[in-house]
């Protein structure tokens, strides 16, 4: 592996996706670039741009490592096997050592490696499309903890989540004032009777144009009803003129095929390859 300056690595994503290189921008400048956050080096290998980070916590040695796709002739196994070279020295002298690689592929390249456990990615470009408000759809706040708990609750014991996550994972484990910190908004469903039936949430980024969809989640009894598009095409509605950014499990078939009604188009993967 070549080791590269940051701007050499950004610089890299920049030319081959322009679109994605904005996405990895906003993340990495709060990872890796701030002032107090996690130290992370770049390397060149295979057509792919790494950034590798180790650090310790707790008693423990984490690594992850990223690899972006950044040439039509990229070679993964290389790139790992590297990484691997280059881990392998840290692991050497900690013993409480956690190994992390993902491989960010975009286009045709992630279908191929469809059995790694990872998120399938999307985009819907800056159409400036405007959708008509829909009466249903209210804004949450904290005020509104007990109900997304009742809502979230029987579901995610059920396992039935969005994204699969854990129940420690879900809307009501989170912090309100980090979200409201991070500039994280929630959107909330309610039928005629004023229950709670469904909920996403959103932010923007101003500097880089662009916008995420976290989250997105319906209880079962509001399925099939267009409640999920409703809450999407109300959050794509506050910015139409963003990027828009959205990432699903590889089989959430549910949450691909809503992204796709929505406007968003395949991207690419993050997949999971390595963690011991």
């Amino acid at each position: 592996m070549k080791k590269i300056t940051r701007d050499e690595f950004m610089q890299a994503l920049r030319e081959y996706h322009p679109a994605l290189h904005c996405e990895l921008y906003a993340n990495y400048r709060h990872w890796y670039f701030g002032e107090e956050v996690l130290d992370a080096e770049f390397y060149s290998s295979g057509g792919c741009a790494v950034v590798y980070s180790a650090y310790e916590y707790d008693d423990k040695f984490y690594m992850y490592c990223y690899v972006h796709e950044v040439s039509d002739n990229c070679d993964f196994a290389e790139a790992c096997r590297k990484i691997k070279e280059r881990s392998d020295a840290d692991a050497a002298v900690h013993e409480n050592f956690t190994r992390s690689i993902v491989l960010i592929h975009h286009g045709e390249l992630s279908d191929k490696l469809n059995e790694f456990h990872g998120f399938r990615k999307f985009v819907r470009t800056c159409t400036g499309e405007t959708f008509e408000a829909d009466p249903h759809v209210i804004e949450l706040t904290r005020e509104h903890f007990d109900e997304i708990k009742a809502m979230c609750d029987p579901a995610v014991l059920e396992n039935d989540t969005w994204f699969g996550k854990r129940e420690a994972d879900s809307f009501f484990g989170w912090d309100f004032d980090w979200c409201e910190s991070e500039g994280i908004r929630l959107l909330g469903y309610r039928d005629d009777t004023g229950r709670l039936l469904g909920m996403a949430s959103w932010s923007a980024e101003d500097e880089l144009n662009i916008a995420w969809l976290h989250d997105i989640f319906v209880s079962p009894e509001g399925r099939g009803r267009g409640i999920g598009k409703a809450l999407v095409r109300t959050a794509i509605g506050n910015v139409p003129d963003r990027l828009w950014n959205y990432q699903a499990a590889r089989d959430n078939a549910p949450s691909i095929a809503l992204a796709k009604s929505c406007g968003f188009t395949f991207h690419g993967a993050n997949l999971f390859v390595c963690s011991d």
